[in-house]
């Protein structure tokens, strides 16, 4: 999933590595996590 969401925002708006980051934990917070162990936003 978060795979998903980062590819798509970097196509969308060419963006740099910490607006990306900053945007995964936005949607994290948002959407919340139901996958194993923490998240990896900065992946």
């Amino acid at each position: 999933m978060l795979e998903r969401l980062a590819l798509r925002y970097v196509e969308r708006f060419a963006t740099t590595e910490g607006k990306l980051v900053d945007y995964l934990t936005r949607k994290l917070r948002e959407r919340g996590w139901a996958g194993e162990g923490a998240p990896d936003a900065q992946g």
